[in-house]
């Protein structure tokens, strides 16, 4: 406690604290390292062992040699019950400072791997190769001058791996090369002048690494007797002339097994000649004195991904190296030789991602392209290639796509995105997957390529689940107006759709969908049951795809963000759709019917964003299934910006607490047979609906690109009607949030109350007000109105449709008067 010093202000509650713990003399031991804190850690680590059978020595500070306690690990007990005792099997003494092992150390008859490394060890006895049934020796960086040899090394027949690195060995035991089991031999960084001569019987060795050493002239020819060696490592050595040692037969020997070579810091030179190596991946040979690099092969070499020949004097550029000899090429680094040109075919070498060049007299490529970035050097080599070679570069590119056919034929998914195609190639069979993405194809040429082309033609790709065909010229050429239900009557097992981009007017003629729908019903063609994702965005669309939805029972996800349109009554044509996903972002909606829950009652996500809503019926907040809904961009007066920020359960609960006390949270999807205007307009090219034989309506003028530009022509459309064709509530239960009244009750109340003078002033009231909503619609939808203007129509279009409401609500009055005063009519 003296060695202790007091605490001047640690306080009465501390000085209490340190009279009732008591001093841990253990703690204070650790850092002093003295000899019972070795002995302390040694016998843990003896425990240990007889737990696991691994004997950890490493950085315990053991110098001499190796202590008995080690090599009579056997015959003592660590163990409580010595029967529960295991052998040692590793003994790690690494990073120590022992200078011998002694030859008790064959006691530990069950020790199959030594970890030596890092220490002063001078030589090996005899019984670490006799009497240990070693399969891993690791003596690295040591102070080794010489192995044991004759009968001793040679008995070691179950060593596997043998690590020597960093000693001072002069040359090897013969002994040594013929072990049986041996694969991996590390030697590198010692003092070999040469390697045996004698044949090499180690076949299963796959490991040599003989670096920085003294080896030279040559390699031994013995060497080549290991056919299953994988990597040679002779880098930083004397060779001058390896002849012909790395020219193997393709598909024996070497040639099927050397992945790794490395023949860097030498003096070779001034030819060196390698040929026959399909299997290589790497090869170093910088650094030395080649004047000629010669690469050969009958297949060239397939697997070649790095290829190092820094720092020589190569005059010529190996041919090899070009994409037909080595396509997988992925680095090469031919900086600092006597290159005066780099052929042009080396920019077609697409896996090429590192490309060093630099130190060269290049006259006619630029410094700085050079030192720039690799796609930049290639696409200037290509450039070289549009005169005189324009046609070897157009029959490179067509070579290329002829290799990616015939691997879609074996993947089935092909991928030809950005190429500006105005024509797509002969498609394989059986293929699964395509995009065509980004080109410039026009609708006949997508579907003749597909054998669509024709009505009654023969399917190319009846097996085709996916097609992205984005931003290309669809609204274009030949079947451009059907393209929607050609595909999808073509290719039954299609799932994924994507047609987004492409200025689509319209989403097919009714009488094709129809017959779609009626093969589909009789059996005769398969319909698009399997259809879950559908991606028209971006596209001139001023209607729902109402008949895609009704002949896609599977329909999961449909992306309509960023067309023309403008309301969204034809969902009520396809109430209990599965559909979960919907994206109408970026249109021209004016409002969301009340009935639209029960038309979706499975939509999870509803995306609004950049329209022109006003308001919000209260119906919506009591939409369960959905999760998450979009409203930013809209110009919405009932809710404000603070509560959009909060996420739609804050809109929902605002919207519940709008809905009058005692009115119905649900309102029930309109029956379009009883609203034949309202038919008409949501039909959206839907089949199965006849067209209103009444008057029609003035036409609606084009309106511009909701993302920029004009979209061209779109075909003049019914304008909206004033109501949203749901069965109208007493007026105790309407909100002025819930959407117009209903245009069905109308067309009733008028065949009722016909016949005296208040009928006939309510009627006459009612046209006026739909009259005047048809102006204010037409105006709300037509080009260049401002943001102010639009705030005002939207809140006058608003006001004149609760006056058509209560007029509504009075003719409905009126009829139940005159049917109680004349019973019998």
């Amino acid at each position: 406690s003296s060695c202790m010093p007091a605490l001047p202000s640690a306080g009465p509650r501390l000085g209490a604290m340190a009279n009732r713990l008591p001093r841990n003399d253990n703690f204070f031991k650790q850092g002093r390292g003295g000899p019972s804190d070795s002995e302390a850690k040694v016998k843990r680590a003896f425990q240990r062992c007889a737990e696991n059978g691994v004997l950890n020595l490493s950085e315990q500070n053991l110098s001499g040699d190796l202590p008995p306690s080690v090599c009579g690990f056997q015959e003592a007990a660590w163990s409580e019950n010595w029967w529960e005792q295991c052998p040692v099997t590793k003994l790690d003494i690494s990073h120590n400072a022992l200078e011998r092992i002694p030859p008790e150390i064959g006691r530990l008859v069950e020790c199959a791997s030594i970890v030596a490394m890092s220490n002063k060890l001078t030589h090996l006895p005899d019984e670490v190769f006799t009497g240990l049934p070693l399969k891993q020796l690791n003596v690295k960086q040591n102070s080794l001058a010489a192995l044991p040899g004759g009968v001793a090394l040679a008995k070691a027949e179950s060593l596997v791996e043998l690590v020597l690195s960093e000693n001072h060995l002069s040359e090897l035991p013969p002994e040594l090369v013929q072990l049986p089991s041996l694969e991996v031999l590390e030697v590198a960084g010692n003092r070999l002048a040469r390697l045996p001569e004698c044949p090499w019987g180690c076949q299963k060795l796959r490991r040599l690494d003989v670096s920085d050493n003294r080896i030279g002239p040559t390699l031994p020819r013995a060497l080549q007797w290991c056919k299953v060696l994988r990597e040679l490592n002779a880098s930083g050595n004397c060779l001058r002339d390896v002849g012909d040692m790395f020219c193997a037969d393709g598909g024996r020997g070497w040639g099927a097994s050397l992945v790794s070579l490395d023949l860097s810091k030498n003096e070779l030179g001034p030819v060196l000649r390698v040929a026959g190596l399909e299997a290589l991946d790497t090869l170093n040979v910088g650094s030395n004195r080649l004047v000629q690099l010669t690469l050969q092969g009958n297949r060239g070499f397939p697997r070649l991904s790095t290829m190092i020949a820094r720092d020589n004097g190569l005059a010529e550029f190996p041919v090899a190296l070009l994409s037909e000899g080595s396509p997988m090429l992925n680095t090469l680094d031919l900086s600092n030789n006597n290159l005066s040109a780099i052929p042009s075919e080396l920019g077609f070498c697409a896996p090429l991602k590192r490309l060093v060049i630099i130190g060269n007299p290049l006259r006619s490529i630029r410094p700085e392209l050079l030192r720039g970035s690799v796609e930049a050097l290639k696409k200037f080599l290509r450039s070289r290639c549009e005169g005189v070679e324009q046609q070897e570069a157009s029959q490179a590119a067509e070579d290329n796509l002829a290799v990616e056919l015939r691997t879609a034929g074996a993947t089935h998914e092909l991928i030809l995105e950005g190429r500006g195609l105005e024509a797509l190639p002969q498609l394989p069979d059986e293929l699964h997957k395509l995009r065509v993405s980004n080109n410039a194809l026009s609708a006949d040429a997508l579907l003749g390529s597909l054998g669509l082309l024709e009505p009654e033609g023969s399917f190319l790709s009846p097996s085709l689940s996916s097609l992205s065909a984005a931003q290309n010229r669809l609204a274009e050429g030949r079947g451009a107006d059907d393209l929607l239900p050609c595909l999808l009557r073509g290719l039954p097992e299609m799932s994924e759709l994507n047609l987004s981009g492409n200025r689509l007017p319209s989403p097919g003629h009714p009488a094709l969908w129809s017959r779609i729908l009626e093969q589909s019903r009789s059996g005769d063609a398969p319909p698009c049951g399997r259809l879950m994702r559908v991606d028209l965005s971006a596209n001139a669309l001023s209607e729902l795809p109402v008949a895609l939805m009704r002949a896609s029972a599977a329909l999961n996800e449909l992306n309509l963000a960023k067309n023309r349109i403008v309301h969204l009554d034809g969902l009520a044509s396809v109430a209990g759709t599965g559909l979960c996903t919907l994206n109408l972002e970026g249109n021209q909606i004016a409002s969301v019917p009340e009935w639209l829950p029960s038309a979706l009652p499975r939509l999870r996500t509803l995306l609004l964003s950049n329209n022109d809503l006003g308001m919000l019926p209260p119906e919506l907040g009591f939409w369960e299934s959905v999760q998450a809904v979009s409203l930013v961009g809209n110009p919405l007066r009932g809710i404000r910006q603070a509560l959009l920020a909060k996420g739609w359960p804050a809109i929902a609960s605002h919207l519940r607490d709008r809905l009058p006390e005692g009115a119905s949270g649900v309102a029930p999807v309109p029956d379009l047979s009883r609203a034949p205007q309202v038919a008409e307009r949501s039909a959206g090219g839907a089949c199965g609906y006849e067209q209103s034989q009444g008057q029609a309506a003035p036409p609606r003028p084009p309106r511009a690109d909701s993302f920029g530009g004009d979209r061209g022509h779109v075909p003049a459309q019914q304008p909206r009607t004033p109501a949203s064709a749901a069965p109208s509530r007493p007026a105790s239960g309407r909100s002025a949030v819930s959407g117009p009244p209903s245009s069905a009750g109308t067309s009733r109340a008028l065949s009722v109350g016909r016949g005296g003078p208040g009928p006939q002033v309510a009627e006459a009231r009612m046209a006026a007000l739909q009259a005047g909503i048809c102006e204010l619609e037409a105006e709300l939808g037509g080009p260049g109105l401002s943001r102010a203007r639009q705030s005002t129509v939207t809140h006058s279009l608003r006001m004149k449709r609760a006056e058509l409401g209560k007029a509504e609500r009075e003719l409905r009055r009126l009829a139940e008067v005159s049917a109680a005063a004349d019973p019998g009519r």
